[in-house]
């Protein structure tokens, strides 16, 4: 029966002798990115909540104007079936 070697078969010197150097200097540049990407991530994020009262603001007035043009269509009809 042959045994494969595990990562977990010499635990005693841990990860270090499991991991060769070019896996190390793989596993940090993948950090490296991984932590670019969440500050990106964390960026936008900031900049949409920054802007939203403004979007919400802008709305808000879009559905008064749409609510006055209905009621002047509304007005304008009323009108012209009395006339």
């Amino acid at each position: 029966m042959r045994h494969t070697q595990r990562w977990t078969d010499g635990v005693q010197g841990g990860i270090r002798d499991v991991v060769s150097e070019s896996e190390k200097e793989l596993l940090s540049m993948w950090s490296f990115i991984t932590c670019i990407a969440v500050l990106g991530i964390a960026y936008g994020i900031y900049r949409l909540v920054d802007q939203l009262p403004d979007v919400l603001f802008r709305v808000s007035e879009i559905q008064r104007d749409i609510a006055d043009i209905r009621r002047k269509l509304v007005e304008d009809e009323r009108e012209s079936d009395e006339a």
